[in-house]
């Protein structure tokens, strides 16, 4: 078996995986005497990289990258199956929230290089919309045969869409604009069913209540929207954060509305009369996202600063320890079941990370998204097939019973030289040709285990 390159960026994307199969991956564990390795040997970089910083435990991703470009967006699947990201460098990639394991890319293959800006899908898992930088929306249906087959084009707004949400019943697509509009379409359908005007500035974010008859949206006018639906009629407006909204959530139980913005705060809002709960401080730059946990108990935010913190909605105020990610926080996402949070951002360098987090009594790093189409020779990782898709695991990680293995140490690349690996199927070892491209396992750092 001959494979060439990491086959990370196939249009096909199966959604549908319920093997519940979760590999396992190298581990640096914390003990008494400091930090020590669960396998073999690490780059020494990796490992002074979190021998120094141990309050930041998550900077060890700036040794990886998962996107080429700035991650746009970060959600998890309704079912929390599925982690999805999207970029400015024209992918949308799929994720097991458990693992890390990365199992496909949808690619668009565009000469502007028009990236992603926004995502959304529906709460069945079976129709995906993706928002480019050219103004238009991209809608896949995901159904038929579980393979993203692109349905139709949303055309509109006169400027980038910056977000977008589904209403819980999945019959609506809500969209913001760098043109000041919330454009509103028919699912699965995608019709134009009507233009909600009214900020003065960039729509930056939208959440929809949870029963699908409340829509509220932040802008960088600084103002917060709310809007009936279906009918689109504005209820009243809050002005909320001076310098902007960049982000708003509503809670599952739809009372309360939490906002983020420029000026270094978190604001919670009772719904629906839109009255002032609290404004928290404690980020010391600009907060660009919010999310609730799942139980409505605790809102999250990133910010500039690097910091993920914690706001206890029944307190309105902070709670816990504010968590340093090395990176200026962009996006967050958190599983249904409240037990992993997710996060990308860039570091000073410029390096586009995401990092998975464990939520139990406290926040803790857990892991690092990476493709290897995208990294140097030196990361390398495992890859095996089960039930249609392609994974790809740190080198020398266990593959899940039923999976057939692709390669037991595919390269990330290497210069100027095509590293073809030769894999045995059932011993998974694999050999390199020509030389001097090394085929050998080199671990990367993967699961922080908080002792």
């Amino acid at each position: 078996m001959k494979n060439e390159k990491p086959n990370d960026r196939a249009n096909a994307v199966n959604l549908h995986d319920d093997s519940g199969a979760e590999p396992e991956v190298y581990s640096i564990q914390k003990g008494d005497s400091g930090w020590k390795l669960s396998r073999r040997g690490l780059m020494a970089a990796v490992s002074a990289a979190v021998a120094a910083n141990q309050a930041g435990e998550g900077q060890v991703c700036s040794l990886t990258y998962a996107h080429g470009n700035t991650v746009t967006w970060i959600m998890v699947s309704y079912d929390g199956q599925w982690l999805l990201t999207a970029s400015l460098d024209t992918t949308i990639k799929f994720w097991k929230p458990g693992s890390g394991a990365l199992a496909n890319s949808l690619t668009l293959y565009h000469p502007n290089k028009y990236g992603f800006t926004a995502l959304a899908v529906t709460p069945d898992n079976r129709f995906l919309t993706g928002a480019q930088s050219e103004n238009i929306i991209r809608a896949w249906n995901l159904s038929a045969t579980s393979v993203a087959t692109q349905q139709s084009t949303l055309s509109g707004h006169t400027g980038p869409v910056r977000a977008m949400a589904v209403t819980p019943d999945g019959r609506m697509l809500a969209s913001g604009s760098e043109d000041k509009n919330i454009r509103l379409w028919s699912l699965p359908a995608g019709q134009p069913l009507r233009v909600l005007s009214g900020h003065t500035g960039i729509v930056r974010s939208i959440a929809i209540s949870p029963d699908s008859e409340i829509l509220a949206s932040g802008g960088e006018d600084g103002w917060i929207h709310i809007w009936s639906l279906p009918d689109g009629r504005g209820m009243y407006s809050l002005s909320a954060h001076t310098g902007g909204v960049y982000s708003v959530a509503i809670s599952p139980d739809g009372r309360v509305l939490a906002s983020a913005g420029a000026d270094a705060t978190v604001k919670l809002w009772s719904m629906p009369d839109g009255k002032l709960l609290a404004s928290m401080t404690g980020h010391s730059g600009a907060v660009q996202t919010v999310s609730f946990k799942a139980d409505g108990s605790v809102v999250v935010s990133g910010g500039d600063d690097g910091t993920i913190r914690q706001w206890s909605v029944a307190n309105r105020a902070a709670t816990g320890s504010p968590m340093s990610t090395g990176d200026a926080v962009k996006a967050l996402a958190i599983t249904p079941d409240g037990q992993h949070l997710f996060s990308s951002g860039k570091d000073p360098s410029g390096k586009t990370s995401l990092k998975c987090w464990q939520w139990l009594d406290v926040i803790s790093f857990l892991l690092c998204g990476v493709d290897l189409a995208l990294n140097g020779s030196a990361v390398r990782g495992t890859q095996y097939f089960l039930k249609g898709l392609t994974y790809t695991l740190p080198c020398g990680a266990p593959i899940p019973a039923g999976a057939s293995c692709t390669c037991n140490c595919v390269p990330g690349s290497c210069a100027m030289v095509s590293c073809d690996c030769a894999c045995n199927p059932v011993s998974c070892l694999c050999v390199s040709n020509p030389y001097p491209c090394d085929c050998s396992c080199m671990p990367i750092a993967y699961l922080y285990i908080p002792t």
